[in-house]
């Protein structure tokens, strides 16, 4: 691990004073900068000293150490101190919490009850509770901001050790590229969610003692008032828990099913996006368009029943309290027939909240911890996996390495014996090794006889069973699959190193780069973004990276399997018999012309685990050689192979004449064909399986006319990423731009997907019916306890008109929750249908130009988020703001005069959000853009650490993601401190409001303007109304974040489509041809003809029939 880190810009707590940092003060800047202009990644502050990522981890890592592994022993080593704090500022808030239900409220309602108001006292109350809402502000500010930063230390510092564990980890050496890639996803899965649900530990842990003393301590309250009435209400909540239970374990399975029904509709998708060329000659568009909706139908089906069961949790947990005090009234008065007076009932409405609360907090604070253990046990699991140990390769500073010095001998292996996993069997068997500076080897052998395996032994990747290795230098590795980094071509050669114009020209010409890069540019992104490369690309520019490394060892896999014999026969004339004539070589190679080829003075054949030297007996290992790659392959390349067997084969010409030569000689030209189709054969299969989506292979050839295929070759002229494209990726996306905000446009879209007025109507009727029939049932409540007459007290008919009421308004909440769910579904059903079929009628140039992972991530994630964020979201906020605008305007109408106190602060708290919310979409823009890199950062050090270890990068790699986790870092902190500041603002306005409308109802009660029972219950809606602007502000900026996905599903239904599949025309030709007279071919945006025909080219297609090759 590095131990040395550059100094940075300080962070504004650092100089803040103490006022600023009790009230986040020195966060404003920020939020005026983003209510300004767009924010950029240099806007954000930098990390404190004490959340920076490389001392951070450098300390967690020797903690961890000392530990012997344990991640939970270590966190609580290095943070048992702010983890006891966040305990002490968690239990405290929640007291804060019920200061006002469960003391005020009934004392208030006493006090005012008296004959004669005693203000002073009354005052006291609403000052007290005043004071300790404010305080409690601060405490939930502060608890929420040291939580966050525990967790963003803890959860940056296991980012950190992951990554580096992932470039020592034995099992990426010895994983094929399936695995790579599974690995890839699993490494990416915990950085991206186990290490987020680590960042809520501490309070997850603190939650399970604190909540079941808050519902110990609001049942003992509840219990004072209602007596063991309560516990029937207990009896409700728990069968109502019971059933949500129940719904919750059928709803687990359902959900299994839909997301597998999902997978099997994207497995589909993503061959037809992979085969759309030959889809699109084809004409198939419509056949796969009907193929995947029917998959989506399936899934609606599963959706909708999922849908069922999630209406049943959200109805039960949104009439809970409804529930519960209808079981608790009728208990009192007609069973346990008390008198049902203003306090009672007021103050057991109040704590009927904080009870539901805690009801809820609880499983999901279990849920919360268990998560958070998971992750830390399986976070724990990959930082305990073996490492490639470097002590298994001999290196210069060895005893041993002055005896192979004076033989000048750079490799050795003596009698290795080697294994990918200690408990296999040896993969290798008694190698016996040696290769003196400056000699160039040649190994050959069969496929899966171990070339590769060879290499990794030499590089320290292999377990070493027996034996020893000595490597007496640096060395440069070239991959069988060449290793890219989505960067620029440059980088990737230079790879670290500082950059010589001479030598670096000189690299470009032996790797027979310089058309390319004066084609495609150096300095352009290659990758999904940029600019796409061949395998001939990859393979001439992972070389390059090799020979500019000017290392004394070059191990080289195969490096000229992908390239034509022209460009191979000048790549290995100019590169290895050129600059590195003087460098020790090893190279895999299964060509037959550089096997016998005069310049290599050894060559060796691995074949059973063993190595043989055939030097001395070319055309018996010739022979040896061709019939062992050939065993296993078609029998089209075992006549190829016989026949040029039995030609008598020529004696070895230099390499400088090897294209003539395979052209002269047909024996040469079949035995060339037959090794490099065999040896190709391999990566040809995964193409052929993607046309399994078209029917049989005879049918293939029969009609494919393959103009994508035939183009492929001719692709390393292909330009660099055009203008136009460039905005289509940067469109796609979401993290790269808009200002955070949907446009009126999007919602209308969106709200006519779902059904227009007719949805917007329904929902706005259910939801007002349903907060009629509540605010009814809450003044009947009021008149029935106001009544004095006995018989109205405990008679059954103001029991069964509450009950009706009560009732009643749970129905309605379930057709309101049905309706949204409904609606969203629908407005998704036919989202997709648009732009499913916009995509299968867009033009090749808008796949050219746009990745297969962003239009699966709309057709995937985005489709998801229509089918149940937006429900889930548009649902609670839809029912919070009906309550609390009820509510509002009913204190509101009932106050009158106070209210005009209120008004200016209601307007502060709109303002306060709209200042608040803008920079935060920005933050959360630019959060979101920061964790990409770091994800690819991720995948890339998997699949190249064997070549990062071998060029000794590590450190150089280490580094820079830790630079891409400090940028997600520093995101996620702002995030933190604008989310504190703006809470704490929210809080101390909101216990103003409360302040102020309790003293206008104390005023107008003393005035004899209102009546006690009004006055209780509209003490109740202030009490609520501070937990209900909170969580409207997070719901409001929840539900903006989700309506992105329809913005993106919407700009891709906009897609412009390719030509109609039928005409009218009356002059349209009845005989298929292609005619191509005079004209040229070219890349987008790009001014080099690819393809130029000066004579007509004319193709009559009276029959079936195909072509496939290079153009001519």
């Amino acid at each position: 691990m590095y131990r040395t880190f550059t100094a940075v810009a300080a962070h504004p707590t650092e100089t803040a004073g103490a006022v600023s940092r009790l009230v986040f003060g020195w966060a404003k800047p920020l939020l005026f900068v983003g209510n300004q202009r767009k924010l950029s990644p240099d806007d954000l502050y930098p990390l404190p000293l004490a959340s920076q990522v490389g001392p951070l981890t450098l300390h967690f890592a020797d903690v961890y150490e000392h530990k012997d592994g344990g991640l939970l022993a270590t966190f609580f080593s290095i943070y048992w101190g702010r983890f006891l704090c966040i305990g002490l500022f968690q239990s405290l808030s929640v007291l804060g919490d019920l200061y006002g239900p469960g003391y005020v409220l009934g004392a208030l309602l006493r006090a005012v009850a008296a004959p004669v108001i005693d203000l002073q006292a009354v005052l006291t109350l609403i000052g007290s509770l005043y004071l300790v809402q404010l305080v409690n502000a601060f405490l939930k500010a502060h608890l929420a901001y040291m939580n966050e930063n525990l967790g963003l230390q803890f959860s940056s510092s296991l980012r950190a050790m992951l990554f580096e564990k992932v470039l020592r980890l034995r099992a990426v050496a010895s994983s094929t590229s399936v695995a790579k890639e599974k690995m890839a996803a699993d490494i990416a899965n915990l950085i991206s969610t186990d290490t987020i649900n680590v960042m809520g530990f501490a309070m997850s842990m603190h939650a399970m003692w604190i909540v079941p003393l808050q519902i110990a301590a609001v049942l003992y309250l509840l219990y004072s008032n209602v007596g063991w009435a309560i516990f029937v209400g207990l009896g409700v909540v728990a069968i109502i828990l019971v059933i949500n239970a129940i719904a919750a374990m059928l709803m687990g399975a359902e959900q299994a099913r839909c997301f597998e029904l999902k997978n099997d509709r994207m497995a589909v998708l993503q061959q037809v996006l992979a085969a759309i060329q030959t889809i699109k000659m084809d004409a198939l568009e419509a056949e796969y368009e009907a193929k995947i909706k029917a998959l989506r139908g399936l899934e609606l089906a599963s959706i909708h029943t999922l849908m069922r069961i999630i209406l049943v949790l959200l109805s039960f947990m949104n009439c809970t309290l409804i529930l519960v005090t209808l079981a608790v009234v009728a208990t009192f008065t007609l069973w346990m027939q008390q008198a049902l007076t203003v306090t009672i009932i007021f103050s057991t409405l109040a704590l009927f909240k904080p009870l539901q609360d805690a009801l809820v907090n609880l499983p999901i604070a279990l849920m919360a911890m268990v998560q958070s253990l998971t992750s830390v046990q399986r976070i724990n699991d990959i930082l305990l996996l073996d490492e490639v140990s470097a002590a298994s390769v001999w290196g210069p500073s060895h005893p041993l390495a002055a005896m192979y010095a004076n033989e000048g001998v750079v490799v050795a292996i003596e009698t290795g014996s080697f294994a990918w996993h200690a408990t296999s069997g040896p993969t290798l068997r008694n190698l016996h090794l040696r290769l003196r500076r400056g000699e160039l080897v040649v190994l050959h052998g069969a496929i899966g006889q171990g070339k590769s395996s060879l290499l990794a032994a030499l590089l320290g990747e292999m377990q070493k069973l027996g034996g020893s290795v000595f490597v007496g230098g640096s060395v440069a590795y070239v991959a069988q699959q060449a290793w890219i980094q989505n960067s620029t071509i440059r980088e990737n050669i230079l790879f670290g190193k500082p950059y010589d114009r001479a030598t670096y020209q000189k690299v470009l010409d032996a790797c027979a780069l310089t058309k390319d890069v004066a084609t495609l540019g150096d300095m352009n992104e290659m990758g999904p973004k940029g600019v796409i490369l061949t395998a001939s690309q990859k393979a001439r520019i992972a070389l390059a990276r090799a020979v500019c490394s000017d290392a004394d060892i070059f191990l080289l896999d195969a490096p000229l399997a992908a390239l034509d014999p022209s460009l191979a026969s000048e790549v290995f004339t100019k590169c290895i018999l050129g600059l590195l004539a003087k460098k020790t070589v090893l190279l895999v190679t299964h060509n037959m012309e550089i096997i016998q080829s005069p310049s290599v003075r050894r060559s060796l054949l691995l074949q059973g685990g063993r190595l043989h030297e055939t030097s001395r007996d070319p055309p018996k290992m010739l022979r040896r050689a061709v019939s062992s790659v050939v065993a296993s392959k078609p029998r089209t390349l075992h006549r190829a192979t016989s026949s040029a067997m039995d030609a008598k084969p020529e004696s070895v010409r230099p390499l400088q004449r090897m294209a003539s030569s395979v052209a002269e000689t047909k024996p040469a030209r079949a035995l060339h064909r037959a090794v490099s189709a065999a040896v190709e054969a391999k990566s040809d299969m995964p193409q052929r399986r993607l046309h399994d989506l078209l029917g049989s292979p005879s049918q293939q050839s029969m009609r494919s006319l393959q103009l994508p295929e035939m183009l492929e070759p001719l692709a390393e002229d292909a330009p660099s990423v055009t203008e136009s494209s460039r905005l289509l990726l940067d469109d796609e996306n979401d993290d790269d731009d808009g200002d955070g905000h949907v446009s009126t446009a999007i919602v209308g879209g969106y709200v006519r997907a779902m059904g227009g007025c007719v949805a917007v109507t329904t929902i706005v009727l259910l939801t007002m019916s349903l907060q009629l029939l509540k605010i009814g049932g809450d003044f009947w409540l009021t008149h029935w306890a106001m009544t004095p007459d006995e018989t109205a007290t405990f008679g059954y008919a103001p029991m069964t008109l509450y009950a009706a009421l009560a009732l009643g308004s749970c129905v309605f909440v379930i057709l309101q929750t049905y309706a949204v769910i409904a609606f969203g579904l629908r407005a998704s059903q036919h989202m997709f249908g648009a732009m499913l079929s916009a995509l299968l009628a867009a033009p090749m140039r808008f796949f050219a130009s746009t990745s297969t992972d962003a239009v699966c991530s709309r057709c995937s994630d985005d489709v998801v988020a229509c089918d149940f964020s937006i429900p889930f979201t548009l649902g609670p906020i839809l029912f919070e703001v009906s309550s609390f605008l009820a509510t509002l305007l009913t204190t509101l109408f009932m106050t009158r005069w106070p209210a005009l106190l209120v008004l200016p602060l209601l307007y502060l708290d709109y303002k306060l959000g709209a200042f608040y919310l803008e920079p935060l979409h920005e933050v959360h823009r630019l959060e979101n853009a920061s964790r990409a890199p770091l994800l690819q950062a991720i995948a890339e050090a998997i699949d190249g650490a064997t070549t990062l270890r071998a060029f000794k990068e590590t450190a150089r790699v280490e580094a820079s993601a830790t630079l891409k986790i400090e940028a997600f870092g520093q995101a996620r902190a702002v995030a933190t401190a604008l989310n504190a500041w703006f809470a704490l603002r929210m809080s101390l306005v909101s216990s103003t409001i409360v302040a102020a409308f309790l003293c206008g109802l104390v005023a107008l009660r003393h005035r004899h303007e209102l009546s006690f029972g009004l006055l209780g219950l509209l003490i109740t809606y202030v009490l609520a109304m501070p937990a209900n602007l909170s969580y409207l502000a997070t719901v409001w900026s929840q539900l903006e974040a989700a309506m992105r996905s329809p913005e993106r599903l919407q700009e891709y239904m906009a897609i412009e489509s390719e030509g109609d599949a039928t005409t009218t025309l009356a002059n349209w030709p009845t005989n298929g041809a292609i005619t191509f007279d005079d004209g040229a071919l070219v890349h987008s945006g790009s001014p080099k003809a690819l393809f130029k025909q000066r004579h007509e080219l004319f193709l009559e297609l009276l029959r079936e029939g195909g072509y496939t090759g290079k153009l001519p």
